[in-house]
């Protein structure tokens, strides 16, 4: 009976290791990673990397900044694209569920993606088979699937409360970051090759913040100055004594003791311990596999080399073109390739692109915009209306005019020469008789 009933608990723990076997085709992972030269699994010690404090002040950045361009869907009209307002996508896109709103939607994608990625989102729909919200599901909790190689994806697999649901693919949006080349069917994660860099990081953290909880720092020392040996109730006495007058508050008042005493102030040289110099590379490495400017997260490694000013803004504007636009480029291909088809007849004639019209940081200088516009008011190619709208004045009948220095003067066109009649008779005879 005991060896019945072991082999059958045996039995069930090969099918549930097949089944998960089955969830996770080789889909690597941090925890799968290892580098070159060394046994160490960095990925595994970091695990998810949300503990981290040298990722979380970039993928914070990210994650506010991403969602500052609106998502805007564009018709292809003769040639050109026109934007559509309203449309059923940026209206999904806005309120995705009854619970979380679009911002939240992005945030959570974002983390995702630049943590595994990959992002996923499950469509849901109404009586209609229409998409009414869209719910975003960590990559943790599913994966694609497929039974052989000539298979791309069969379906995608969905853990929840200990169950393994099979989603079909037209229900899921899966984001990828590229293509990872060990399994193409997932996305590569920018951050799981710099997981040792995030594990010294860690390390170090943990080394400064054991030194400063276990290693006892005296601050003074108060000795006889005479031979002998004071009694461990005076001892006791003066240091209460020590603590209750001249701590706190009461610190820099003057100390009259009765006989010769020496009062020394015990000095620490902590820079051989200073692990300032590991935490500024993976500081580095972290915000260059995201494309992010250290100093733009503020991180200590970017400000000691960076001006504030003009440098700062510049380094804001090179993070969103370095880093965010592309990010939402690709983010808006593939959400609009996946999403289209359920919510327009011809989605090869639609787009949905990100707008950073009003994004502060790649907005004109408001020096530089009015600079620009006299100078351009001054040279004539703006009517004086157009300079003071565009600078936020108000406009009049009198501005319709161009600005036009005193020293320039109209030079009407000159009417082509006219060839007298005799000389055009000798050149057609001339070319006939060439022909």
């Amino acid at each position: 009976m005991i060896l019945k009933l072991f082999t059958a608990a045996w039995r069930a723990v090969r099918r549930t290791a097949q089944r998960l076997k089955e969830f996770f085709p080789a889909s690597p992972s941090w925890a799968t990673l290892l580098f070159p030269g060394t046994r160490i699994n960095y990925g595994r010690e970091v695990g998810d990397g949300l503990q981290s404090s040298v990722i979380a002040p970039p993928l914070n950045w990210l994650m506010r900044n991403f969602p500052q361009a609106a998502p805007v869907v564009e018709r292809l009209r003769d040639g050109e694209w026109e934007r559509v307002e309203p449309h059923p996508l940026t209206d999904l896109l806005a309120r995705p569920t009854p619970f979380y709103g679009g911002r939240e939607l992005w945030m959570a994608t974002i983390l995702d993606l630049m943590l595994s990625g990959n992002a996923y989102w499950l469509k849901v729909r109404n009586g209609f088979d229409e998409v009414v919200q869209l719910w975003w599901v960590p990559s943790t909790m599913i994966a694609p699937h497929w039974t052989s190689a000539d298979a791309f994806i069969e379906r995608y697999r969905y853990t929840t409360g200990g169950r393994v649901i099979d989603v079909p693919v037209a229900d899921v949006v899966h984001i990828r970051h590229g293509l990872d080349p060990r399994n193409p069917r997932l996305g590569l994660s920018p951050l799981a090759s710099v997981a040792r860099e995030i594990y010294t990081d860690d390390q170090a953290a943990n080394f400064a913040a054991a030194i400063l909880k276990n290693l006892g720092i005296i601050g003074i020392i108060i000795a006889p100055r005479e031979r002998g040996m004071a009694s461990r109730e005076d001892v006791q006495a003066t240091k209460e004594y020590i603590l209750q007058h001249f701590t706190g508050d009461e610190r820099g008042k003057p100390l009259a003791l009765g006989q010769p005493t020496d009062v020394n102030v015990l000095q620490y040289n902590m820079q051989g311990l200073d692990v300032s110099p590991l935490r500024d590379v993976a500081e580095e490495r972290v915000c260059a596999a995201l494309g992010i400017p250290a100093a733009v997260v503020g991180f200590g490694t970017g400000l000691q080399t960076t001006k504030v000013g003009a440098t700062m803004r510049e380094m804001r504007r090179m993070a969103w073109t370095d880093c965010v636009i592309p990010l939402q480029e690709l983010v808006a291909e593939q959400v609009a390739r996946q999403l289209l088809p359920d919510l327009q007849p011809r989605p090869d004639r639609w787009r949905l692109r990100f707008d950073t019209a009003n994004v502060p940081a790649l907005m004109e200088d408001v020096s530089e915009k009015h600079e620009r516009v006299r100078a351009h008011w001054a040279m004539g190619l703006l009517k004086r209306s157009e300079a003071k709208r565009e600078l936020g004045f108000r406009v009049g009948p009198e501005d319709e005019i161009y600005a036009q220095p005193a020293n320039a003067f109209w030079v009407p066109p000159r009417p082509p020469a006219e060839v007298p009649a005799d000389e055009e008779t000798t050149d057609d005879a001339d070319s006939h008789a060439r022909r």
